[in-house]
């Protein structure tokens, strides 16, 4: 009996609080129910609708009429940037080049947020407030309180940091009180999306992708396809991430395009061929995956584990209890394939990746107290080999640690061109 009692102590202990704890021999608990306590979110987001970021000569004009640009009242709250690194909010290099770029038909700017877009972020503020405010009561609905708790960041362009804005508008459902905080840094430090100028090694793995899609396997047929179903004269490059850019935009708007004349099959093959350049150029082609990823995301990564980590060995520690990052789909892309969630199409305006770290406050012991949810766009989904939502948070950092990158060490591997 002692000999049976011993293997389910080894038991016990391999897979720590759930299943049978035995102490002396004696049966103490069995399978005992976790009861799981939030206690850090972490959301990363897309920014909302916006205006194209690419002519395509061969399209007609749509006009993006200039009142797109006054975002609703309900969009806004106080808030002022702060820089990550000096006093000095930076430059932004990305709106400077939109202003030099000039203006589209009907007076807005390129690749700016739109009034359905700031729309589409506040509700998800929204959603965001009834989640781990009035659900779960994880964040105080009191602003001076729950102002404590939160910690912002976005990618220093317009439409990120009025994203982020919009989405504190809906969290927070108040104005006129204190700014709240949005943290940015400037081009060349920003690791939220890859960073192909500050990281000459991602550049020479993946920018061909960018540069000569037709390179990236299967595209060149899809572009003549494409071509031939939007009748596109001879001799004109067919860029399908400029065209699904265009079409999206519009369809966002409800502004007519030559999208609208593509049966299911010619716009699913748009979505495929526009989601594998993307992918080829921002995460990798799947042979170098794991090498491409570590550089293109392993630093935000690292952010993002290390605020989890910290918590798990601080839980009264409130800087790292809700974190909101406004990024792109340059930031989404290389996550979902990180955390192996299925990336077959492009991630929409304001899609979201929402990381909760919960305790098992019912476990006696240390060993995998903590555990991961990880929800996109609403749904919950099961990582890192598990067949429930609920991951360990060891087992978490380790299953994506061949992708992790603290800081220092992507700066190295950057400077060191060649090397992988």
């Amino acid at each position: 009996m002692l000999s049976m009692f011993s293997k389910l102590s080894l038991a016990a202990t391999a897979t720590a609080c759930s299943v049978i704890l035995l102490k002396s021999g004696h049966l103490l608990a069995a399978q005992h129910a976790p009861k799981y306590k939030l206690c850090q979110v972490q959301v990363i987001f897309r920014h909302g609708a916006r205006t194209p970021l690419y002519d395509v000569p061969f399209l007609p004009k749509i006009s993006y009429e200039q009142g797109l640009m006054n975002h609703p009242a309900n969009t806004h709250v106080n808030y002022k940037l702060a820089s990550l690194i000096d006093d000095r909010v930076p430059r932004s290099l990305l709106d400077e080049s939109y202003i030099k770029k000039g203006f589209l038909d009907g007076g807005c700017m390129w690749g700016q947020l739109t009034s359905v877009g700031a729309e589409q972020c506040y509700e998800l503020g929204r959603n965001l407030r009834k989640r781990y405010v009035e659900d779960q009561k994880f964040l105080s609905a009191d602003f001076s309180e729950m102002k404590r708790d939160l910690y912002v960041r976005s990618t220093h362009v317009a439409r990120t940091v009025f994203s982020a804005r919009s989405v504190l508008a809906g969290l927070v459902n108040e104005y006129g009180s204190e700014p709240i905080t949005i943290h940015v840094t400037s081009a060349e430090h920003e690791m939220i999306y890859p960073n192909y100028t500050s990281c000459a090694q991602l550049q020479n793995m993946t920018r061909w992708a960018w540069l000569e899609p037709d390179k990236v396997q299967g595209i060149t047929e899809i572009k003549n396809e494409i071509g031939k179903k939007l009748r596109v004269p001879d001799g004109a490059d067919v860029n399908l991430i400029a065209l699904k850019d265009n079409f999206v935009a519009a369809e966002a708007h409800n502004k007519p395009s030559p999208y609208d004349t593509l049966d299911s099959s010619a716009r699913t093959l748009l979505g495929a061929g526009s989601i594998r350049i993307l992918k080829a150029a921002f995460a990798g082609i799947p042979e170098l995956r794991s090498q491409t990823l570590k550089l293109a995301i392993g630093p935000f990564l690292d952010i993002l584990l290390t605020n989890m980590e910290n918590r798990a060995r601080n839980s009264d520690d409130s800087s790292t209890k809700f974190s909101l990052y406004s990024g792109h789909d340059t930031t989404l892309v290389p996550l979902l394939c990180a955390f192996g969630i299925p990336c077959d199409s492009w991630p929409p305006y304001a899609s979201h990746l929402i990381l909760e770290l919960y305790e098992d406050t019912g476990c006696v012991t240390d060993e995998d107290r903590y555990y991961v949810k990880l929800l996109y766009n609403g749904e919950e989904q099961c990582i890192a080999d598990q067949v429930s939502p609920f991951c360990p948070l060891s087992r978490f950092v380790s299953w994506l640690d061949h992708v992790r990158l603290p800081m220092e060490r992507y700066l190295q591997k950057c400077a060191n061109v060649g090397n992988n």
